[in-house]
């Protein structure tokens, strides 16, 4: 890098979009959210993915079943235009609040297959704040970098879902 260049994720034109939009009305494209390795999905996004997706929980749980763990990716294709990235953020869970569950390596190693996935598809990539709320990390600190690097690095665009 030159002498006083500021690092690639500092000077980059974003392809993020935010949205006020519910993620289970995604129709097309991947869908990536972040699940816990203790094979539950009973709260937050993936509670109401599993919820419009049924057959999302069952391919989760072999994939962690068959060794899988932080920071891998369980795919499942729901419909011809639609694809779910179940990835494996976070060990365990808990109460919103009371404490860090949350992996950042975890979220971007996911976060970089879901991305060359995403590219080789020419997807746009759907994703929650992934770690925010209850993984217990700042998205905007911790997690937005490498989203937003990524993005860059793949030429994939990325629509982050807030829940209205």
């Amino acid at each position: 890098m030159r002498k006083g260049a500021s690092p690639p994720f500092l000077c980059m034109t974003t392809n993020i979009r935010f949205e006020d939009r519910d993620i289970t009305t995604v129709t097309d494209g991947i869908i990536m959210h972040g699940c816990n390795a203790a094979r539950v999905m009973n709260s937050g996004v993936a509670k109401d993915l599993r919820a419009s997706f049924p057959q999302i929980f069952d391919k989760y749980v072999a994939h962690l079943d068959a060794g899988y763990g932080l920071g891998t990716t369980c795919w499942v294709q729901v419909t011809p235009t639609l694809l779910i990235a179940n990835s494996i953020t976070q060990q365990s869970y808990g109460a919103i609040g009371s404490g860090v569950y949350a992996s950042v390596s975890a979220i971007a190693a996911a976060l970089k297959e879901v991305m060359q996935r995403a590219a080789e598809l020419d997807a746009v990539l759907y994703m929650p704040r992934i770690g925010g709320l209850r993984g217990g990390l700042n998205f905007t600190c911790e997690v937005l970098p490498a989203v937003e690097y990524l993005s860059q690095e793949h030429n994939v665009a990325v629509v982050i879902c807030d829940k209205p």
